[in-house]
């Protein structure tokens, strides 16, 4: 299962200073057929292991990402941040993605469940933040 989230580790470890814009953030895909839950309580990119997605134009790990926001409202804490593309020629399916700081040995930041599995065969996938996560 997949909910999407802000994940809670990153809720507190934003207030305490400890992820900084200039850090490495980057996008793993899930696959579809995951084994394990991923949501609030996802901690690290390391959980995902045999769960991240995998195909031609993907390499493990994911893809930086640029634009990230996580900023703290009335409704608790948002993040989003600049659409994001895998290829070209990729061949790859996932169900959702998390974002996680490369830069802070992978603690995970937000976990996105897509509406449906997306899919490309030889091509761009472009995952676009319609809403930003909220906790």
């Amino acid at each position: 299962m997949i909910a999407t989230a802000f994940c809670e580790s990153a809720a507190l470890e934003t207030v305490a200073g400890i992820h900084a814009a200039e850090d490495e953030y980057r996008m793993a895909l899930i696959a579809p057929d995951q084994l394990r839950s991923y949501g609030a309580a996802t901690t690290n990119y390391a959980e995902l292991g045999d769960d991240e997605a995998k195909g031609e134009g993907y390499e493990s790990g994911g893809v930086r990402i640029s634009g990230r926001k996580a900023l703290s409202g009335p409704s608790g804490y948002v993040h989003t941040f600049d659409p994001v593309t895998i290829g070209p020629n990729a061949t790859i399916q996932a169900a959702g993605a998390l974002v996680y700081n490369a830069t802070k040995g992978g603690r995970a930041c937000s976990v996105h469940k897509f509406a449906q599995v997306r899919g490309v065969r030889g091509g761009d996938l472009v995952i676009s933040p319609k809403t930003a996560t909220k906790r």
